[in-house]
């Protein structure tokens, strides 16, 4: 099995990058119903799938696994972007990639998942179009949410992820993991520059930049809205900031962010 994977990881790594302007008409004709374009965006972006995957190695699932259920993301991405909004794919769909890895070590841990390992490149033959995902803890755990509140959660994923989805990719992942949104716990602007190996100034500019995107889309996304008015039965938890000094889970990050806090 080592050696089918070692192939799988060969085979993708011979697929050719997408450059912006590819990437758009890939995904504006994928948009329109074309399978192939849609095969195309998905294997250009495969290796992206394992270098996440190789961040959750030890957590009970096979690497093998972990880049199976990361593809499968992928392809939620790809049925979901939207190339008209102006940003890369591979920015729009790291949260699908790593959802899609966490929810399987919250549930598979320590098994096999059914299926053996990745051993070729990604069939879409099999994968319908569509499905939905929502987060599982938009409200604070000892809070029982309230009818409505599920309604709300979903909505409020869809404008937190709409205004991470708006900022340049560096901006967007240096805010993701400052919050520890996808990752297991926030980070220190020292561990967000050693990880994308840019200066500790950069990583602060960074993410000076991206709050301030953030506070200003915010408005129109509807998340001031949501994070001002509350979800039924959050109280003031769910007005609260999103500090990095509080731990974030890896599959349901508690999303209501500060985007009043400054940037140090």
């Amino acid at each position: 099995m080592v050696r089918i994977f070692e192939r799988y990881l060969a085979d993708i790594g011979r697929e050719a990058l997408l450059d912006a302007e590819a990437e758009v008409e890939l995904a504006r004709r994928s948009r329109a119903g074309d399978q192939a374009a849609r095969v195309r965006l998905v294997n250009a972006n495969l290796r992206f799938v394992v270098s996440v995957a190789r961040g959750y190695r030890g957590r009970g699932v096979p690497l093998a696994d972990l880049v199976n259920e990361g593809n499968l993301g992928l392809v939620r991405a790809a049925d979901r972007f939207d190339p008209e909004r102006g940003v890369r794919f591979i920015s729009y769909a790291h949260y699908w990639v790593r959802r899609a890895m966490t929810q399987a070590i919250a549930d598979h841990g320590d098994q096999r998942l059914p299926g053996g390992p990745a051993a070729h490149r990604f069939s879409l033959d099999e994968l319908a179009p569509g499905g939905t995902c929502t987060f599982e803890e938009l409200l604070p755990d000892e809070q029982a949410p309230e009818p409505g509140a599920g309604v709300i959660r979903e909505r409020m994923q869809d404008a937190i992820e709409a205004s991470l989805a708006d900022l340049p990719p560096l901006e967007s992942e240096v805010v993701r993991r400052y919050f520890g949104l996808g990752y297991e716990r926030p980070q220190t602007p020292a561990e967000i520059s050693a990880a994308l190996d840019v200066s500790c100034e950069r990583t602060r500019q960074l993410k000076a930049r991206g709050l301030s995107r953030l506070r200003a889309g915010a408005e129109r996304s509807g998340l001031v809205r949501f994070v001002n008015d509350g979800a039924p039965g959050a109280g003031s938890a769910s007005r609260g900031a999103l500090s990095p000094s509080r731990p974030v889970r890896d599959a349901a990050p508690s999303l209501a962010i500060d985007f009043t806090r400054g940037a140090e």
